[in-house]
């Protein structure tokens, strides 16, 4: 999506202010504590794939890019392995990180756990901005 990099930072940053949203709903007006704060992290990510889903189906430059699998996709496959594996085992090792500070929140109180959350997504925004910027 080279030159479409504003849409992507929008869908994040509308699917962030309605994470923060949830979190308030369900943690704190229902008092669904943790199982509420799971849940609003649930419903958020499924709204920004969607969203996004949304954005790649309507840019004229990559609608063609979006075809069916076919059993022709899988030539090469080891060629994009020896990339990929490295490169998702890096991006685990950070929502790892992420989420173990999330457990130790999670140590403090309920409310320490849902403002590290909201701190976290607050995070990624600031870098979608800068990732939009470039």
């Amino acid at each position: 999506m080279l030159g479409h990099t504003i849409e992507p930072m929008l869908c994040q940053a509308v699917g962030i202010v309605a994470h923060i949203f949830l979190n308030w709903l369900l943690v704190w007006k229902y008092e669904y504590g943790v199982t509420g704060a799971g849940i609003a992290t649930s419903i958020a990510n499924l709204f920004i794939y969607w969203m996004l889903l949304q954005v790649t189906k309507n840019l004229e430059d990559i609608k063609g890019a979006i075809v069916e699998p076919k059993l022709s996709s899988a030539r090469d496959i080891i060629e994009y392995l020896k990339l990929g594996i490295p490169s998702a085992f890096m991006l685990a090792i950070e929502v790892w990180a992420q989420e173990l500070m999330n457990l130790e929140a999670g140590l403090f109180s309920v409310n320490a756990q849902a403002a590290n959350v909201i701190l976290v997504n607050v995070f990624i925004l600031v870098l979608m901005f800068s990732y939009g910027m470039q």
